[in-house]
């Protein structure tokens, strides 16, 4: 009779946790903020998920035809950047981590940004240069030459596929300047799309998404990586406005948080 698995404590906070579902895998919910994530996660989800967004692409049409939703992928980087923007510096370096066909750039660039990019495959990253003309590093490279201060940093569907999200959000928050903004979009476990669904939610992908957040549990972690305070939340259910416009998330299962660092 095989050994049941444990079940682990809390990787964000270290509290209890209870399991959430068991297929296609087991999930465990924290019990004192609300994090859910993989109890056993794959012993290597990063490459999985490279091969499977990429390398597919690439046999199946070639090179840097891998790029070919980039104008519907841009048109909903306008709209993230329009969310942002009114929070935050209007000119500066607006870095962008896991800036996958660089839509995000473009975006950021038309609003008077300095782009720059973060792409965690090295290949990827020399595709987005020679195709788009913008800087892109990759995540080895960002380590040694990604030059802080910047005015905006944003993770846009990154930090689900990450196993140590805090060490990912601590790092590059650090470089970001006082007043900047930071903007992080993420499936919404809290959603009640999400608790109806558990395991047949659409967001929740054995070999890609490791960690779920609720508004809460991304709240919790965002203050443990600096001195942030939150600007707004703007979803479908809640929306802000900013200077007479009402700004909202197209998708109701996702988290789209907004916080302003302070000196």
């Amino acid at each position: 009779m095989p050994k049941p698995l444990a079940i682990p404590r809390c990787v964000l906070c270290a509290a209890d946790t209870q399991p959430w579902c068991t297929e296609p895998c087991l999930l465990v919910e924290c019990l004192g903020c609300g994090f859910i994530f993989q109890a056993v996660p794959p012993s290597n989800p990063l490459a999985l998920y490279h091969r499977r967004r990429y390398d597919r692409l690439r046999r199946r049409h070639g090179g840097s035809q891998v790029f070919s939703r980039f104008h519907h992928d841009l048109g909903v980087a306008r709209h993230r950047v329009s969310y942002v923007r009114p929070f935050a510096p209007p000119a500066g370096v607006w870095l962008d981590v896991g800036t996958g066909n660089g839509a995000m750039l473009v975006a950021a660039e038309e609003m008077g940004y300095e782009p720059l990019g973060i792409e965690l495959d090295p290949k990827t990253a020399r595709e987005l240069v020679a195709v788009l003309g913008r800087r892109v590093l990759s995540m080895s490279e960002a380590m040694a030459d990604a030059h802080a201060p910047w005015s905006v940093l944003s993770f846009y569907d990154v930090l689900e596929h990450a196993m140590e999200p805090r060490g990912v959000l601590r790092c590059f928050a650090r470089g970001l300047a006082p007043g900047g903004v930071l903007a992080i979009e993420v499936p919404d476990a809290g959603s009640s799309r999400a608790r109806n669904l558990r395991g047949r939610w659409k967001h929740v992908k054995r070999n890609e998404h490791l960690g779920y957040f609720t508004a809460e549990a991304l709240n919790r972690l965002v203050a443990e990586c600096g001195p942030f305070r939150r600007c707004d939340r703007v979803s479908q259910r809640e929306s802000v406005s900013v200077d007479g416009r009402e700004l909202r998330v197209p998708q109701p299962d996702k988290l789209h948080l907004i916080w302003r660092k302070e000196s």
